[in-house]
């Protein structure tokens, strides 16, 4: 277990530290299922070794990883080529630098009526994900399936709201957390809909100075919310304020128990709840947590049956990893836009992570299109079937632009003799850097595992 390190640092929450690090890296493989005897597989001595997503053979001493799993640790997803027109982007201009909307992110659940609906973020006023504060918005998009893209349907909640994560309830409501402004039990409603004067308008100055960035943070913070619906197009009901450690952005990713609690991970915290509707009942652990890595977690529990036949409850984690070291990068970076799985056995207090295995990387590769390397990919989540298995992931993602004039409207000025560096981001900069929801899918093999 010596090989167990963490793979990267959490970064702080400020605005300013969000630019970009641009960093390119080879298309992912396409997936398939892992062999104990895949060249560089690792000696393991436990399922501890294989990150819970597998076995360790103990004949061959390595890892035989579930389908959608792969690596000497099983700790990166099996990810397959998928439609580039998969995830949400602006319907008028499908995946093209020119689009008046961008999206970030994306909440996924398959409905009872056989959809799979999804919540992401919107950030509005023809504006990029520089300025999803306060341009950032819950909206609902539907999809008949996985591989075809995501339509648009309504706002869930207007400016500013950012970071929706649903979870299904035991008893059949779709439970949203989400980060709004301002502070006091109604603080949501504070910037609905946001005056003129607050909102950034990139379609004819996205000049950040015209933002109020500051402001928000620093007098009203990020506080966390929750809000259920009986069905996923609503109503959903008033939002409630969540306790949370400090003044927020907590990044809160949350997951319901089969008796209605609640487990759940922020930037560095635990939260736990007894009741998932009650607020009053929601808990922070902060000090006494070790081994957490990154940002913009995704959670979830499974069942892990060892070799020897006992039952372990596993407490997983996808985040994005992302180090604030900028030493050496002319740009400052927002650290490396891939991701990290980790896991816990104590319901998330101790954490562990395999150094050198990225649960997805910084590109994607397509069925239909040429591969794609992303100067920002982050906020994972992932889309189970009804048997807890991942389907399919979902980030958002920043393509890079190469300074052509198709995507000069996304980046409007791309740094002279330099291209392929989107702008970044400074006080008074004009950045509209295009972001989208991106899906892909993840390998099934036989699941006989």
């Amino acid at each position: 277990m010596n090989e167990l390190l963490a793979a990267c640092a959490v970064l702080p929450a400020a605005a300013a530290n969000l630019i970009a690090h641009l960093r390119l890296s080879q298309p992912a493989r396409k997936a398939s299922h892992l062999k104990s005897d895949d060249a560089g597989a690792s000696r393991c001595s436990s399922d501890a070794d294989c990150s819970y997503n597998g076995h360790c053979s103990q004949s061959q001493q390595a890892c035989e990883c579930l389908p959608q799993w792969r690596g000497p640790h099983c700790a990166s997803l099996s990810l397959l080529a998928s439609p580039i027109s998969s995830g949400l982007q602006d319907a008028d201009r499908p995946f093209s630098w020119d689009a008046n909307r961008s999206f970030w992110g994306g909440s996924v659940l398959r409905a009872d009526d056989g959809r799979y609906h999804m919540w992401a973020a919107e950030i509005v006023a023809g504006c990029g994900i520089w300025t999803w504060m306060p341009n950032s918005q819950v909206v609902h998009a539907v999809s008949d399936s996985l591989t075809q893209p995501f339509q648009r349907r309504e706002v869930v909640f207007p400016p500013f709201a950012h970071e929706p994560t649903v979870a299904r309830a035991p008893t059949g409501e779709y439970v949203m957390w989400f980060t709004g402004a301002a502070s006091g039990d109604t603080a949501w409603r504070a910037y609905a809909p946001f005056g003129s004067e607050d909102i950034c308008h990139c379609d004819t100055n996205a000049s950040t100075l015209k933002c109020p960035w500051h402001s928000v943070a620093k007098n009203h913070g990020f506080p966390t919310f929750m809000s259920f619906a009986s069905d996923p197009d609503g109503p959903w009901s008033t939002p409630v304020l969540i306790p949370i450690n400090g003044l927020g952005d907590t990044n809160l990713a949350a997951t319901i128990r089969p008796d209605g609690s609640v487990r759940a991970m922020s930037r560095g915290c635990l939260y736990t709840a007894s009741d998932w509707r009650l607020n009053t009942t929601y808990q922070h652990f902060c000090h006494n947590i070790s081994g957490v890595v990154g940002e913009d977690p995704f959670v979830w529990l499974s069942n892990h049956t060892s070799t020897d036949g006992s039952q372990l409850e596993v407490f997983h984690m996808l985040r994005h990893c992302n180090t604030s070291n900028a030493q050496g990068q002319p740009f400052g970076t927002h650290g490396q836009p891939f991701g990290t799985h980790q896991w816990s056995l104590d319901g998330g207090f101790a954490w562990h992570a395999f150094l050198g295995e990225h649960a997805y990387p910084i590109s994607a590769n397509f069925s239909d299109a040429a591969p794609l390397s992303f100067s920002m990919r982050e906020r994972p989540h992932l889309v189970f079937d009804d048997r807890s298995r991942p389907l399919a992931l979902t980030n958002g993602a920043a393509p890079i632009c190469t300074g052509s004039a198709a995507c000069r409207h996304a980046y409007n000025r791309v740094p002279p003799n330099r291209p392929g560096v989107p702008c970044t981001w400074h006080n008074g900069s004009d950045c509209r850097e295009y972001s989208y929801t991106l899906l892909q899918m993840i390998e099934q093999g036989n699941n006989e595992m």
